[in-house]
């Protein structure tokens, strides 16, 4: 993929709401309830995208910890994945965040691109009733 266009930036340039609504698939659900946990999510996490022509196409929030930062969201707008946004938002990420490691914790669905990524994967079991999870470390 080549990255000519692309802009990282931080979430506070985008309108709440544009965050809101990328980062909203990546957490699954729908309904108010799912709409207000984004947001919560978006307002208790620092924000950063990847903006081209089209407007913002790749979101991700996190925060710092002991360990490094860890991402608690990610996702790229429908109609925009599988071009390597995602794997670029990372890249961009593990330059601009402090601390040893960029760290995720994820389900079966989103594993491979962690690993793609270049993260170290450990398998946490079932964490809650049905879904299988997985920590994802990545050296920075």
């Amino acid at each position: 993929m080549s990255t000519d266009g692309l802009c990282f930036r931080a979430g506070d340039d985008i309108p709440h709401e544009d965050i809101v609504a990328i980062l909203g698939d990546a957490l699954g659900g729908q309904g108010a309830a799912h709409h207000e946990a984004v947001q919560r999510l978006v307002a208790t996490s620092t924000a950063f995208v990847l903006v081209d022509e089209t407007g913002t196409v790749a979101a991700a929030a996190g925060c710092p910890s002991k360990e490094g930062w860890t991402i608690r969201a990610i996702a790229v707008v429908q109609g925009q994945r599988r071009r390597g946004l995602g794997t670029e938002l990372v890249e961009r990420l593990s330059l601009l965040v402090d601390g040893p490691w960029l760290l995720a914790e994820t389900d079966s669905d989103s594993v491979g691109f962690y690993r793609g990524c270049g993260f170290d994967v450990t398998n946490l079991g079932e964490v809650y009733p049905g879904v299988e999870r997985f920590a994802c470390q990545r050296r920075i």
